[in-house]
């Protein structure tokens, strides 16, 4: 077998259609100018090609072992008989070993399989990729977001919806309103004052919709022009809803009912507090004792006092009477909470010897009897219409949520830390806005925490001149700090004006419900949040196909074109939906996909 060198070997080629004679190996770093044409006949036979060729147009006739890098300019005439057949392009790096004829189609690239893995024609990314490994199922064509141990997971959670507001109770006189959610049974319960009598209707949620059962009495008389009805709450310890409010007597009362189907049944009303209550809230606590606490203003001593009940295991409730003074002046406007991370119960009022000021106070629980810290004061104006407080489980913080009666009437909110019963605050934030944002008058407000967007939601009367629309806003807490989005009108119609509004939770469809009363009517509004697992800083891209837990995941990123996608409608641009799905909504995430290019073809743009 000769040698030659590669100056010698290319002048005696020349530039014709040389042929390379059978057991020839052409030297590393050999130049062969095939511009005319090159015909290579069976060089692995005996020797071994490892120089370079540059040849417009190049047979290969049976078996030919190339072992340095093969570069074809012209790729349309290019026909490697016996190994491979590429009519596009190719480009073979490092020791592939294909067994038999491989055949690709046009714009394929072909891929290693990895150590001892046969190599495979995959289509060419159009732009960039990322891979990475699926923690749990991806789909095709969903957003993925990378994990903090650089795993890749499929977006998830749920789109928001909005209701219509509609009436619950209509033309009868109605007054006051207080709503539960029935955890056990998976319906809402509707407490109200209908013609001076105290009843409660049991709900059924569908959607954005409640189908409401019929009215059950609760109480033989409530006094309306006396703030009759205060609060309610469910234990779900005992499967009870529980209403705090006062009669004719003057006396603070509850009343215990379970919900069985669509109805309601009520046992003997207890007396919570034999003097003229005058306004008032009760919270049920998870502790050991699965305790209720009341809290609210008694008139005739013209204090502030709290009570503690549990269930007897009947329709009715235990109080064993340990009425306890919170304040020595006199308070309105009240709202309580349970504060799960410090085990207290939590209150906020308008204190009305200093001004209506918002002041709060946390208390401990123990032989059913509760022992209130010290009192600290959220806003020295007045706060007298309407003070909430919920319990931020994601945070563990409190967020109170509240209206001034003076000034600008804004609404504010602010987190509310214990460390014992030692209560730090956050800086207040307006959140009554208008849709543009604007900072607007309130009035009534009401608050609950929605654990599935780990958001709260408030709604409040929106009371500029000339406007009674009920809105709501989303607050998020960040820190000790909280903010909020622009309102959203649920409510265009006289109602939001004339009382409290109240809130509860459906942790089964993950819904939040919202009642409000005018002179006649009792209204209410379902909201859903958006809840999701995407944000602009894990974001990554949108899947090429789907794959299963522990795949290798192809991701395309920006600049490429997903084909993964269907059911899109070209030229327009699309959003990543809190689902992972995409839509057309910016108002979800706010994340942009891409532009559709057709149907199933997304272009993937920055976001």
């Amino acid at each position: 077998m000769s040698k030659v060198r590669a100056e010698q070997y290319t002048n005696r080629l020349g530039t014709g259609a040389p042929e390379i004679p059978y057991g020839v190996t052409v030297p590393e770093g050999a130049s062969i100018d095939g511009a005319g044409g090159l015909n290579l006949t069976g060089i692995a036979t005996a020797g071994t090609f490892k120089g370079s060729i540059d040849a417009t147009t190049a047979s290969f006739s049976g078996n030919v072992s190339i072992a340095g890098t093969l570069t074809y300019e012209d790729v349309t005439n290019i026909d490697s008989v016996g190994l491979i057949t590429a009519r596009s392009g190719i480009e073979i790096t490092g020791n592939i070993g294909l067994g038999g004829a491989t055949y690709g189609t046009a714009g394929q690239v072909l891929t290693s399989g990895g150590s001892g893995a046969n190599a495979t024609w995959v289509d060419a990314a159009a732009g960039a990729e990322y891979s990475g490994i699926a923690s749990g199922s991806i789909g095709a064509g969903k957003a993925v977001t990378v994990a903090d141990d650089g795993k890749l997971l499929q977006v998830t959670g749920s789109n928001k919806a909005n209701g219509t507001s509609a009436t619950a109770i209509v033309n009868n006189n109605c007054a006051f309103s207080a709503v539960i959610y029935d955890t056990t049974n998976n319906k809402y319960v509707l407490f109200f004052v209908e013609g001076g009598v105290g009843k409660a209707r049991v709900g059924t949620p569908s959607g954005t919709t409640v189908s409401w059962g019929t009215s059950v009495q609760f109480s033989a008389s409530v006094v309306t022009s006396s703030y009759g009805l205060y609060d309610a709450c469910y234990d779900p310890h005992n499967n009870k809803c529980i209403v705090f409010f006062r009669d004719n007597t003057a006396a603070g009362k509850v009343c215990s009912g379970t919900v069985s189907g669509t109805s309601i049944t009520f046992g003997t009303p207890v007396i919570v507090c034999s003097d003229n209550m005058e306004s008032g809230t009760i919270t049920y606590c998870p502790n050991s004792n699965h305790n209720y606490v009341i809290a609210g203003n008694d008139g005739s001593n013209s204090r502030f006092i709290s009570n503690v009940g549990y269930n007897s295991g009947t329709n009715s409730s235990t109080w064993d009477n340990n009425v306890t003074v919170v304040n020595s002046s006199q308070a309105f406007a009240v709202g309580s909470c349970w504060d799960a991370a410090a085990q207290k119960v939590v209150l906020v009022w308008a204190n009305m010897s200093s001004g209506n000021s918002g002041q709060i106070v946390a208390g401990t629980i123990a032989s059913n009897a509760v022992t209130w810290g010290t009192i600290y004061e959220y806003d020295s104006t007045n706060t007298s219409v309407q003070n909430n407080i919920v319990h931020h489980a994601e945070s563990g913080k409190n967020v109170i949520v509240w209206a001034e009666a003076s000034g600008n009437g804004y609404a504010f909110a602010c987190t509310a830390t214990l460390t014992g019963t030692d209560v730090a605050f956050g800086s207040h934030t307006i959140i009554s806005k208008n849709a543009l944002g604007a900072s607007v008058e309130s009035k009534d407000i009401g608050a609950v925490y929605d654990p599935s967007a780990k958001k709260v939601l408030a709604a409040f009367h929106d009371a500029s001149s000339g406007i009674d629309d009920g809105m709501t806003v989303i607050i998020t807490v960040t820190g000790s700090d909280v903010s909020s989005t622009n309102g959203y009108a649920f409510q265009t119609i006289d109602g939001m004006e004339y009382g409290n509004v109240s809130m509860a939770y459906d942790p089964d469809l993950e819904r939040n419900i919202i009642t409000t009363w005018d002179a006649n009517n009792i209204r209410y509004y379902v909201e859903k949040l958006m809840s999701t697992t995407v944000n602009v800083n894990n974001f990554v891209g949108i899947s090429q196909a789907s794959y299963t837990n522990g795949q290798t995941a192809k991701i395309s990123l920006t600049g490429s074109v997903n084909e993964a996608v269907s059911g899109l409608a070209s030229a327009n641009k699309y959003y990543v939906l809190a689902d992972g799905s995409l839509g057309t909504d910016s108002s979800m995430t706010g994340i942009n996909a891409g532009l559709a290019l057709a149907s199933d073809k997304l272009y993937i743009r920055g976001w």
